[in-house]
């Protein structure tokens, strides 16, 4: 047989991976999303360490399959010459071709040395189906397609999403333009951590809806690229419609209020309170009873993301209103329901910071009764010591005594304060930025003088 027998074991083993092509991205994408290696879309050693116990391939009596032998399988894999890692700085990290290669490594030395199996081919088979899908996570073996088909792509969810376009619009803008990594040089798109930013700032990471399900949002949304060491920039970031595309996820994924939920509200409070906004009822679930009663809506409205990725789920277009509606609540700092470029003129107030509002506000508050009860009391006594001007104090004057003083506002005055905390943390706030810019300029240059360098080295 020879080579031609060679040439044939190649095809079929490629033909193996062909047809589980999408399972093996889908599970190596769950694994960079739940890790920490360089950009996040490439498996580090500790990633490639859980794979292996989640799907219990170690065999520690085998002689050719320990923990130690799958360690110098991936070393194997990525040296420290191989020109795509070595392009983009990253060593002792499997890129996605990588992978594949550590995938029938594994599964000779699985099934082939053991001679369990003789053909590679077939040993590839056998991992997938053996060891891989049973063991992994539902999220490692997604489908990015289902969603998009059944729910994502209609003229509803359009509609609904085009009713917050313009605010949607700006906070695409502003968040993808801090371009921290430097690879983006125009800031149009944006990147794992600027979405992650997003994420904190609207405060939408809970126990239900946690830091794995956003990460899983942007990489399940983010559009598959071929060359990923040419395409690199493309392939770790998000466009405006990829964007969409991840809050149409979260929708999925978070607990979200209904109509009956806001009803239930109103009835329990006896009509006093009528809700028809996202953010308001969070806003008004932590204000009666606090991060518990958070937890409490949570559980009582989980619901299955797989199903709801389907068209037997829930429908797109009512949820992701829902989602638009609770972001732009928590970044609108002006108050006028939507975000546009006037809203980041305010410095955000934390919830530390309304707190403390609210404790100034009773204090003064306080202060002010007991001002004006004293200053009542002294005009009493006055009347009653000077009895002629006493006798015509009833026909001369009607109001009551403590009116004639004037009383502070203690809103007027928790404003004045945090207004001047805004004013003062707005001057701290531009001179990091001026440092921050001088230190990426700085770096922008280095950057410049490496690649110079480096054009001159290959010359």
């Amino acid at each position: 047989d020879g080579l031609l027998g060679l040439a044939e074991e190649l095809d079929e083993v490629r033909h193996a991976l062909e047809d589980h092509k999408e399972t093996l991205y889908s599970v190596y994408s769950y694994y960079c999303a739940t890790g920490e290696a360089y950009d996040n879309f490439c498996l580090g050693m500790t990633e490639f360490s859980q794979f292996v116990e989640d799907c219990a391939i170690p065999e520690p009596g085998s002689l050719h399959c320990r923990k130690a032998d799958l360690d110098t399988i991936f070393i194997a894999a990525c040296p420290k010459d191989d020109e795509g890692a070595a392009k983009l700085g990253f060593d002792r990290a499997l890129l996605r071709y990588q992978w594949l290669q550590v995938i029938v490594r594994i599964a000779i030395a699985k099934y082939v040395k053991p001679k369990r199996i003789q053909d590679v081919s077939q040993a590839v088979e056998a991992l997938i189906e053996n060891d891989i899908l049973p063991n992994v996570s539902a999220f490692a073996c997604h489908d990015h397609d289902i969603f998009r088909r059944d729910q994502l792509y209609s003229e509803a969810t359009e509609n609904s999403i085009l009713k917050y376009e313009k605010s949607l619009r700006e906070i695409y803008r502003v968040y993808s333009a801090s371009d921290d990594n430097g690879m983006n040089s125009k800031g149009a798109l944006m990147s794992l951590q600027e979405w992650q930013a997003l994420m904190r700032d609207a405060e939408l990471i809970d126990s239900h809806f946690t830091k794995r399900e956003s990460q899983l949002c942007f990489f399940w949304s983010v559009c598959f690229v071929a060359d990923e060491v040419g395409r690199r920039n493309k392939m770790v970031h998000m466009t405006f419609v990829d964007f969409l595309e991840a809050l149409g996820r979260i929708a999925v994924f978070k607990p979200l209020p209904t109509q009956e939920t806001y009803n239930e509200v109103f009835r329990q409070s006896e009509g006093s309170i009528e809700l028809d906004n996202c953010a308001r009822f969070f806003d008004h679930v932590l204000a009666s009873g606090g991060d518990f009663a958070l937890q409490r809506f949570n559980e009582t409205h989980e619901r299955d993301w797989q199903e709801d990725e389907t068209a037997r789920g829930r429908p797109l277009p009512e949820s992701i209103e829902l989602v638009c509606q609770l972001i732009i609540g928590r970044l609108d700092r002006d108050g006028d329901g939507s975000i546009s470029r006037k809203d980041w003129k305010f410095r955000r107030v934390s919830g530390a910071e309304k707190d403390q509002a609210k404790v100034l506000a009773a204090s003064d508050a306080a202060r002010t009764k007991k001002t004006a009860a004293r200053a009542g009391l002294g005009s009493a006594a006055r009347r009653k010591d000077h009895p002629s001007r006493a006798s015509t104090a009833s026909s001369r004057d009607t109001r009551p005594a403590a009116a004639a003083v004037p009383v502070p506002d203690p809103q007027d005055q928790a404003r004045k304060r945090l207004k001047e905390k805004r004013k003062e943390s707005l001057r701290e706030e531009e001179a990091l930025v001026a440092e921050a810019a001088a230190q990426a300029a700085q770096a922008q240059k280095t950057q410049q003088r490496k690649v110079r360098e480096w054009q001159k080295g290959d010359a």
